[in-house]
């Protein structure tokens, strides 16, 4: 196990996963939104999610399953066989609990699966990539796809690091910092620097470009999952009333441009759907450039971002 993942296990085994009163230290750092956002904005956000897998069925995989949410639960029902991996001893205590004694459960890190190829007919990995350290995150993703069937698909939930909440937020840093204003941290300065007893959690995020990378092995489709995290919404919709007129705009940009709304949101679906090896080699022998159903080109100049916002 590298460092970083003994850094993100000790975060969740000991803090994340761990009960603080009556919810899930988790919860109780990145998971407090508006009633707003829990009446009219989240519930399509789990619908789409359960959308990537439409049409599949037979063998899942979970990667990094965490407290199991009711959303995972709801998509594991759909397969006959599941498997869940987790570095985290108490995420998988949890899947256990929630998925029942009949599934499979691994202890263990998806850099290193001793999974033969070709075994699964969807992988779900949410909020999982971006918390592997970044020289890493590559092999993770070619794992992923090679446990996956031809035909299937990798449904992962990453983070934009240049997106519009991210961008607001830096802004809102520079002017404190500008005008030498004191700030109270908020919940991604309490993780990222492991402050008020919180251990330590790693994040680190790539452009969006970067996924053009799998092109040649996989049909990558880039879609908006969700616009921001809880620390964006307690910053910039301090209002239940600026919240539900938000969320509504939100969701109307959403489902009219998502092309442009996957570029500014928080959140992106990255769906990969595994080409058999016959489609990769038509692949190969077309054009130098590609593009992503997203409209990024294939080849983009380096970028990177660091982890800035939950």
């Amino acid at each position: 196990m590298s460092d970083v993942e003994e850094t993100v296990r000790r975060f969740y085994d000991d803090y994340g996963w761990v009960e603080k009163g009556t919810e899930v230290g988790e919860t109780s750092l990145f998971r407090h939104f508006s009633d707003a956002h829990d009446s009219l904005y989240y519930p399509a956000v789990e619908r789409r999610t359960a959308h990537c897998f439409d049409g599949l069925s037979g063998n899942l995989l979970i990667a990094g399953g965490g407290d199991m949410p009711d959303g995972h639960v709801a998509i594991a029902a759909r397969f006959s066989s599941v498997t869940c991996i987790d570095i985290s001893e108490r995420a998988i205590a949890l899947a256990r609990e929630k998925l029942g004694p009949e599934r499979q459960y691994i202890t263990g890190s998806i850099l290193d699966m001793e999974i033969p190829d070709n075994q699964f007919d969807a992988v779900f990995c949410a909020h999982v990539i971006y918390h592997i350290d970044q020289t890493l995150q590559l092999k993770a993703i070619r794992e992923l796809v090679r446990v996956t069937r031809p035909g299937g698909r990798v449904v992962i939930i990453y983070r934009n690091p240049n997106s519009l909440p991210s961008k607001l937020m830096q802004l809102r840093r520079r002017g404190y910092d500008l005008l030498k204003l004191s700030r109270t941290p908020d919940n991604t300065d309490i993780a990222m620097f492991g402050m008020h007893g919180v251990p330590q959690l790693y994040g680190f995020t790539h452009p969006l470009d970067w996924w053009n990378q799998f092109c040649d092995d996989c049909d990558v489709d880039l879609r908006p999952w969700h616009i921001m995290g809880s620390g964006h919404e307690g910053h910039f919709l301090k209002t239940e009333a600026i919240a539900r007129t938000a969320y509504r705009l939100f969701s109307w940009f959403e489902n009219s441009y998502p092309d442009r709304a996957v570029r500014l949101w928080h959140y992106p679906i990255v769906i990969l759907t595994k080409k058999n090896r016959r489609q990769t080699a038509a692949f190969c022998k077309a054009a130098q450039m590609t593009t992503c159903r997203f409209g990024a080109p294939k080849n983009p100049p380096a970028q990177s971002g660091p982890w800035n916002g939950a």
